[in-house]
């Protein structure tokens, strides 16, 4: 019976070490490959806090649930080529007002420590091959790794990153808040030296 076990521990291991992951464009890891990506690459320090500006409607809905489920991070995941000029998944900024332009209302992400830190290098030493950012938002899928974009921008592709969403705290004078109803602070977790921001619930700046 022991033995029986053992073996079918056996075989399942086996099978996970061997089994492949597509990361599309040809390229195909092992799980074996995989985890040993994550092992090597560097972790972030501490817990570090990001912003992503989106339009009102879907800014306050994740500000009000506080996180973004699998189904609609899967969504920002596929490749469309609109702004994906790094590949799919969500764009965070470290500045919070750097990628303003992009919505309305500013969401801070949490990203906590120990996060994996994406590293073209030691993925390159591990498959043999450097990615397309396409391949390395595939990868992120499966890895809950950060990813450098540009000097101030990252992408996150995995639903670990988007369960800890709050109001993203904006410095004056160009903050601004959309709620419908001002009574709702506490609800939508926005800050309470903002509350002056609304009047009427019509935006205002400071």
């Amino acid at each position: 019976m022991k033995l029986a076990l053992l073996t079918i521990l056996w075989m399942i291991t086996s099978t996970l070490a061997f089994a492949q992951i597509d990361l599309g464009g040809g390229v195909v890891i092992t799980h074996e490959q995989l985890k040993k990506i994550e092992s090597m690459l560097e972790k972030t320090t501490a817990d570090r806090h990001f912003t992503h500006w989106t339009n009102k409607a879907t800014g306050m809905r994740w500000i009000q649930q506080s996180y973004i489920n699998s189904g609609e991070v899967n969504f920002y995941n596929r490749p469309t080529g609109d702004r994906q000029v790094y590949g799919p998944g969500i764009y965070l900024a470290e500045t919070p007002t750097s990628s303003k332009n992009f919505g309305e209302v500013p969401v801070s992400f949490k990203v906590t420590k120990g996060t994996p830190i994406y590293d073209e290098a030691i993925v390159k030493k591990v498959i043999g091959k450097s990615l397309t950012a396409e391949q390395a938002s595939k990868l992120g899928e499966h890895i809950p790794l950060i990813r450098h974009a540009t000097s101030d921008w990252y992408v996150v592709n995995h639903s670990m990153h988007t369960d800890e969403l709050v109001y993203g705290k904006i410095p004056k004078p160009e903050a601004k808040v959309y709620v419908q109803n001002p009574d709702n602070w506490t609800q939508f977790k926005v800050p309470g030296d903002f509350k002056e921001l609304v009047q009427n619930g019509d935006p205002a700046a400071i």
